[in-house]
């Protein structure tokens, strides 16, 4: 769709914005193909959900070390959830919006989608497989864990304005942010040295 759009090879500017692309940075994908990924990730979501269901379900209710591991479960269900639904928001503009809110929610998928929830995904993800593995302890896991969420939550907004330096912002603040965008990668890089 992408390239028949930029060769100008469709009738029509609507067909150009539902199958092409529809011009904007990093979200160009067209109307059609936006919504089909989203379904697809709809799909992906209820995979993941009926593959842990069967953890869920055993170590519900379950005391000491399997009570971490519950901890993980429900983190993998929760990110895997928000990786679903953060991606709607780039359904929230249309061909006619204004540009600042087509950026806010392009904001909203390329650095929050991305840069937030994915990294958040990935943390539960190794962690989980760091303790099937042996190699750490439930309850250590799930502190890692929940302590790159509230990173995610507490810094993820200051961590965002190292992307303001293009527009005029003063340089404290995308100091601020390069500082916060920085601790992301501390869960994760504490839990390796941990292993």
């Amino acid at each position: 769709g992408n390239i028949v759009a930029v060769q100008q090879a469709f009738e029509s500017l609507w067909m150009s914005q539902w199958f092409g692309h529809q011009g904007y940075e990093f979200v160009d994908l067209g109307r059609f193909w936006q919504i089909f990924l989203l379904i697809g990730l709809v799909l992906w979501l209820l995979l993941m959900l009926n593959a842990v269901w069967p953890a869920f379900t055993k170590l519900r209710g379950a005391g000491g070390e399997a009570r971490g591991q519950w901890h993980l479960v429900m983190m993998i269900v929760g990110a895997a959830t928000l990786i679903t639904a953060g991606y709607s928001a780039g359904l929230m503009y249309g061909p006619r919006s204004n540009l600042a809110v087509m950026d806010y929610w392009r904001f909203w998928i390329v650095h929050m989608w991305v840069e937030g929830m994915f990294e958040v995904f990935i943390t539960v993800i190794v962690a989980y497989i760091f303790v099937q593995l042996g190699l750490l302890e439930s309850q250590s896991a799930a502190y890692t864990s929940l302590f790159t969420t509230g990173v995610f939550l507490f810094g993820g907004i200051p961590g965002m304005y190292h992307h303001n330096y293009f527009s005029g912002t003063p340089t404290c603040i995308v100091a601020v942010g390069a500082c916060f965008s920085a601790l992301e990668v501390v869960p994760l890089s504490l839990m390796g040295f941990e292993a």
